[in-house]
């Protein structure tokens, strides 16, 4: 018999105090942000749901998840439905390729105002 799977939200809930506490002055806010809204995902804290069979009663308790897009429990299922979804707008035998770069700041306002004709993200977008 094996024993119970690691999985890497229970790497980050031991590890992620310990990295805070050294080197969280350091680490951008946006960071530890990402770090403290994965250690609350599907616990008690964010809330949840109980479901109950009707043929025996039995309850089962659900936690909600953190939705968070670096989340490595709620980013899978999210990451296979959009895949799914952008693979319908493919064309058959071509190679896509995905490109990303950065812009100088002076050169924003001209991608805001074009970014839906030119098909991009805007910085501000492409970062949430």
């Amino acid at each position: 018999m094996h024993g119970p799977s690691l999985r890497v939200i229970d790497l980050l809930r031991q590890y992620t105090p310990a990295y805070l506490q050294q080197y969280g002055r350091q680490a951008e806010t946006q960071v530890q942000s990402v770090l403290a809204k994965l250690a609350l995902c599907r616990t008690a804290v964010l809330g949840g749901h109980t479901y109950e069979c009707p043929q025996c009663q039995h309850r089962c308790q659900v936690y909600n998840s953190c939705i968070d897009r670096h989340c490595p429990q709620c980013s899978g299922g999210r990451r296979a439905d959009w895949l799914a979804k952008t693979s319908e707008l493919l064309l058959p035998n071509l190679d896509y390729f995905q490109v990303v770069f950065t812009l100088p700041e002076d050169l924003w306002p001209l991608m805001l105002g074009g970014a839906a004709s030119t098909g991009m993200a805007s910085p501000r977008t492409a970062s949430a």
